[in-house]
């Protein structure tokens, strides 16, 4: 073989590894760490209003959750425990009632590790999206379901769960959960739907786990920070909203809010 065929086959053997080896480093480094997780509640609506308890019923409610373990990428990561970030959809029937329908939810949500002992976790996870309910009071053909005036409103989902690692590839779950719906009274009524659940989950993940998720990275400093630095940091701004008061004042009414926080930090 030539003298010069020889050069450009050695030329390019070494660009492939030069190219491969930053391809791993940056797929171990910045894995998925994805989670797909089946979740299934079982609860019952919180009777919190008199008008409320011909609703008393238990029923199921599922979820399917999108997650991902952080391991330190990002410096917020760290500061707050490496938890567990994702999105979940939520659907229940809400007891089978003609009257209550059923509900869909999306939601963003931070899954915060509490307590976090190799393959047992205890956590805390913090969830707030949209959701869309079916059905809502009508003074002609629902005018019993006081608890929600539009089908549009805010969900807010609170848990705390015990995780346990049963593979490298499973997990475990089993949790206490309250979710929440309303529409802050932009329209009435609102007395709000609140449903306390114990529920189940298993979780798979997605692709291999990420070789530093067990070392959990310290991620450097921000730019222009350094040790023994103070930041006084001025935040202001406003909100608008507006609340129906129809049912007792006959009018809806605007609300604003002006705020300001001045904050000092210290970096250590």
């Amino acid at each position: 073989m030539p003298l010069k065929k020889i050069k450009l086959s050695v030329l390019l053997v070494v660009m492939l590894v030069l190219f491969k080896v930053p391809v791993m480093a940056q797929h171990k480094l910045w894995g998925s760490n994805l989670l797909l997780e089946g979740r299934v509640n079982y609860g019952f609506m919180i009777n919190h209003h008199l008008e409320m308890k011909i609703f008393n019923a238990h029923f199921p409610a599922f979820e399917i959750n999108l997650g991902k373990e952080t391991f330190g990428r990002e410096r917020w990561e760290y500061m707050y425990g490496y938890p567990i970030i994702g999105v979940s959809y939520w659907y229940s029937q809400l007891g089978n009632s003609k009257y209550l329908g059923s509900a869909n939810a999306v939601f963003p949500y931070v899954n915060y590790p509490i307590i976090r002992n190799g393959k047992h976790e205890l956590n805390l996870r913090v969830g707030l999206g949209l959701a869309y309910l079916t059905e809502r009071f009508d003074r002609l053909s629902n005018y019993k379901y006081i608890a929600i005036g539009s089908h549009v409103n805010a969900a807010i989902n609170l848990m705390a769960e015990y995780r346990r690692r049963i593979s490298p590839r499973m997990n475990a779950a089993l949790g206490l959960s309250l979710m929440h719906f309303s529409n802050g009274s932009t329209k009435t009524p609102n007395y709000g739907i609140n449903t306390p659940s114990i529920n189940l989950a298993f979780a798979y993940r997605l692709s291999k786990e990420n070789s530093f998720q067990s070392k959990k990275l310290t991620p450097g400093l921000y730019i222009f920070e350094f040790p023994g630095t103070k930041s006084i940091d001025l935040s202001i701004g406003a909100t608008a909203a507006y609340k129906d008061m129809g049912s007792e004042y006959g009018q809806t009414f605007m609300i604003y809010n002006f705020f300001g926080k001045c904050n000092e930090t210290i970096f250590v």
